[in-house]
């Protein structure tokens, strides 16, 4: 049971169960959570447009809490290979997995049928089909979602003048 400390605004709720997961799944693991109130990851170096001056926690039903130092964006590989993005991502590093918050989702105008066999579907304000899980041995939702490299650009400037020789040359 997770309920809101009523004396602290910044507080967010977040009910999340644990498993067991090889090292290699838990990266692109993202288990749909009704219970949390946002998208939560640990992992930093997927975060893009990241803002570290959001800074929260997150409560636990035992009342256990973790720091919010920030948050971002992710970009995801769709299965078509093209790309999407899971917006206002809470960055959490001590978070065990990371979640998607189905209360944000639908925020977002998004639609979420459970039961269907044992499965959950969400769909998109047109009715596509965004992403479709069965239930686990242990009555989660989990999907498995590859987060796109961050790239960097930079730039140097440099005052380097020699090709003003060559322009020279053409007049």
């Amino acid at each position: 049971m997770a309920y809101e400390d009523s004396g602290s605004s910044e507080t967010l709720i977040l009910m999340v169960t644990t498993t067991t997961r090889s090292v290699n799944s838990q990266a692109e693991s993202w288990y749909l959570d009704s219970g949390c109130s946002n998208h939560i990851t640990c992992h930093k170096e997927w975060l893009i447009n990241f803002n570290a001056e959001k800074r929260s926690k997150v409560q636990f039903a035992d009342n256990s809490t973790l720091k919010v130092e920030g948050t971002g964006d992710v970009v995801i590989l769709r299965k078509d290979g093209s790309k999407a993005v899971i917006a206002n991502v809470l960055f959490v590093p001590e978070m065990k997995c990371n979640l998607l918050s189905i209360g944000q989702l639908v925020q977002k105008g998004c639609t979420v049928v459970m039961g269907n066999y044992d499965k959950v579907e969400l769909f998109d304000v047109n009715k596509n089909t965004i992403l479709r899980s069965k239930i686990s041995k242990n009555k989660t939702f989990q999907v498995n979602m590859k987060a796109v490299d961050v790239q960097c650009l930079s730039a140097i400037k440099k005052d380097d003048k020699s090709w003003l020789w060559h322009l020279s040359m053409v007049t």
